[in-house]
């Protein structure tokens, strides 16, 4: 199975994002390094201050001690006098790694209990606090207790440059996504406008705000779009004018066959000229094909089938139509041309009887009607069935004498292609060779196939 290419589209805004994640990453990885630098400093500044806060007490007086407490208390590092030692136990919460603490409490000495504040009560949460006793050995206890709030760890992050280049980074990465989606829209909506048109190509309308190179692309697709349009108007000129040019001799021709020859030349000329009058015919109809006004108006399938094989059986053809139930509608000059040229290669190519057949199918959800064509020649493989539906392309070119110019199966392909179907070839168990025209149902045919 081979894997679509990715569009410039998707190329582009993929390559972005590689390289602005693999740019947040780094940011990370710093933002790691320096965090782990911070938590040392916050250690080493911690313990420091505890223990000069410890020292500044100890100095005192026991009766200034209060007013030394409050004036070096700060917002989050206050200094308390505690009427009796309050150790609690508590888990380490989540933002604060157990190693940190345990370098705190390293740091701080033996003279200072350290401890988290209950988290489970949310003023807490963030409080480390310490605890330690100024009392002598002779004397009462004085217990006192530090209290330290953390900074959560978002709120560090930010206040320093490093997590600012995060925010940087994260906000460069949106932009570049939102730019590049932006600017590569245009090229987006122009490739999924080209393939919606098919292969009945249209100018495009110049889109609005798309760009010097895109408006670049549209004109020349344009230009592209008119020099094909006026080479298609001038073979249908030609081969048009050619075509009926050639009926008017033709019919005088064939008087003078009927009136001035011989029995005998008469009969060999009569059959050349319907071998002329055959690609005469066969250019018309692939001049026709090549608009859907010349396909007719809609018709029941099994009406047209039935009107076509009964003119060949009258011929002396043995052709026979499997007689169906299926309401179906096509153009009727479109099915009377396709079968009328899938019979005549069966007839020429192939080996009678040859049989019709309509049937219908469903494949991915869709409803499928299909005419087939059968008979018990040897058939063709894929490459000359393929090579077979170019126009001028004649497998056998001892039959070129014959009338056949290489038109046949060329029609048929082309008016399943205005039917916006396609054809197929198929191989029975009992070794006929068919040639199928299948084409999409509407939602109408296809919930009324059969009365």
């Amino acid at each position: 199975m081979n894997r679509q290419p990715r569009s410039l589209v998707s190329r582009m805004t993929w390559l972005v994002v590689g390289v602005s994640i693999f740019s947040l990453l780094l940011h990370l990885a710093v933002s790691w390094l320096w965090a782990h630098e911070v938590s040392e400093d916050l250690v080493d500044s911690l313990s420091g201050r505890v223990t000069l806060a410890r020292q500044l007490l100890e100095r005192a007086p026991p009766e200034q001690r209060p007013a030394l407490a409050a004036s070096i208390s700060r917002a989050r590092f206050t200094v308390e006098h505690l009427e009796a030692p309050g150790l609690t136990a508590s888990t380490e919460p989540p933002f604060l790694p157990g190693q940190v603490l345990q370098r705190i409490r390293e740091g701080a000495g033996p003279n200072f209990h350290v401890q988290l504040a209950d988290p489970s009560l949310s003023e807490n949460r963030g409080i480390i606090q310490f605890d330690f006793d100024l009392g002598h050995p002779n004397q009462v206890n004085d217990w006192w207790r530090i209290t330290y709030r953390v900074q959560p760890p978002l709120l560090a992050v930010l206040g320093t440059g490093l997590g600012w280049l995060v925010l940087v980074g994260v906000g460069v990465l949106l932009s570049l996504v939102i730019g590049v989606r932006s600017i590569a829209r245009p090229m987006s909506q122009l490739a999924s406008r080209l393939s919606d048109q098919g292969s009945g190509l249209q100018p495009l309308a110049m889109p609005v705000g798309g760009g010097a190179e895109i408006r670049t692309v549209v004109t020349a697709f344009n230009q592209l779009v008119a020099e094909v349009q006026r080479a298609d108007q001038t073979k249908q000129q030609m081969l048009a004018g050619v075509s009926h040019d050639l009926r008017t001799p033709l019919a005088r021709l064939r008087l003078r066959i009927e009136t001035q020859c011989d029995e005998l030349i008469a009969e060999e000329l009569t059959a050349d000229l319907l071998a002329v009058e055959r690609i005469v015919s066969q250019f018309l109809a692939y001049v026709q094909g090549d608009s859907k006004a010349g396909l007719g108006k809609p018709e029941a399938v099994m009406d047209v089938v039935s009107w076509v094989v009964l003119g060949f059986a009258e011929q002396g053809n043995k052709v026979e139509f499997v007689p169906s139930q299926l309401r179906l509608e096509l153009p009727d000059l479109a099915v009377q041309r396709a079968l009328t040229n899938l019979i005549d290669n069966a007839l020429s190519h192939g080996m009678a009887p040859v049989l019709v057949a309509l049937s219908f199918y469903y494949r991915d959800e869709q409803g499928h009607g299909v005419l087939t064509v059968w008979d018990h020649g040897p058939g063709m493989s894929e490459a000359e069935f393929e090579r077979a539906q170019l126009p001028f392309v004649r497998l056998d070119d001892s039959r070129a004498g014959l009338g056949h110019c290489g038109l046949g199966l060329a029609i048929v392909a082309q008016i399943a292609h205005q039917l916006g179907g396609h054809l197929e070839r198929c191989k029975s168990a009992d070794g006929r060779f068919g040639v199928s025209l299948v084409w999409p149902l509407s939602s109408g045919q296809q919930n009324h196939e059969a009365p």
